[in-house]
């Protein structure tokens, strides 16, 4: 039911849908939405949340050695919020979780609308805001909350200080990942930026 009610609002912004997926080249960057489906919805209601994010290709590439296959995911962008967030105007990783829920033909309509309301008035700006390496950075310095503390935000943050030429700056970044197979991707990358 929430896929039904945003796929024509993504499909006229340029969006290609993939199950609960949807993304929009927008060079040099990809631009995903998709809805997440709560574990704890119950038969007849259908509780879901709207997931947005700004992937990097160049970064992914960077980080996994090998070109994206297939869609992006939001897991995988460097960017990564919730459309609540938006809503909120908490977009650093500091807003209360949002979900709606569809459990009638009533509520596909008014969740429905709030969802692509929402969406058009909040997400495709926001994404759009996005026109370059700068705006990347600039987002990426003010993150905080759990976001801050993965080792991939890390790794794509250094990415995209390496990329407005504060090499510094994505060196001291990736001397900070200290976990496992992070740590060895980090220190890869390291050398790639010192190279």
């Amino acid at each position: 039911m929430a896929k039904a009610s945003i796929q024509p609002r993504l499909k006229a912004y340029g969006f290609k849908k993939r199950g609960l997926l949807w993304n929009r080249e927008r060079s040099p960057f990809i631009d995903v939405v998709s809805v997440q489906e709560a574990e704890f919805s119950a038969e007849g209601a259908e509780v879901f949340t709207v997931n947005i994010g700004v992937f990097v290709p160049s970064f992914f590439e960077a980080v996994w050695t090998r070109p994206l296959s297939g869609f992006a995911t939001e897991a995988d962008c460097a960017v990564r919020l919730r459309l609540g967030d938006l809503l909120q105007d908490r977009i650093y990783g500091d807003a209360e979780d949002q979900w709606w829920e569809i459990a009638s033909v009533a509520d596909v309509e008014s969740e429905g609308n709030e969802v692509r309301r929402a969406i058009e008035e909040k997400a495709i700006p926001f994404l759009e805001g996005f026109d370059g390496s700068e705006a990347l950075v600039r987002h990426l310095r003010q993150v905080k909350g759990w976001q801050s503390k993965n080792p991939l935000h890390t790794i794509y943050r250094a990415l995209a200080e390496s990329e407005v030429g504060d090499t510094s700056t994505a060196l001291e970044l990736l001397k900070g990942v200290k976990s496992g197979a992070w740590k060895l991707k980090a220190e890869a990358l390291s050398r790639t930026i010192t190279a």
